[in-house]
C-alpha cells in the first residue's frame, strides 16, 4: 500500500489478477471465476487444500524461476 501512494507499482502474484490464477488456469484449466482458492478447495479431492495450496505454490514458484526472463 505504501509504495501505491507513491506510484509505485509492485506485482503481487496471489493478488486477485496475479500471475498464480492465471499460472493455475494454464496448467490445470481450472476456472478462476471466484479465485483461485475456491479453485484449489474444489480441486483438491481428499487432500487438504492447504497442502495442495503449499505444493502448489511450491510448483508455481519453480516454474517462475525457471522461465526465462525478460
Amino acid at each position: 500500500m505504501a509504495l501505491e501512494v507513491h506510484g509505485i507499482t509492485e506485482p503481487f502474484p496471489f493478488g486477485p489478477r496475479g500471475g498464480f490464477g492465471d499460472w493455475l488456469y494454464a496448467r490445470y484449466g481450472w476456472r478462476m471465476a471466484s479465485g483461485w482458492a475456491y479453485a484449489i478447495e474444489e480441486n483438491a479431492g481428499m487432500d487438504d487444500p492447504l497442502d495442495v495450496f503449499f505444493r502448489l505454490v511450491g510448483e508455481y514458484r519453480a516454474a517462475a524461476h525457471a522461465a526465462p526472463r525478460r
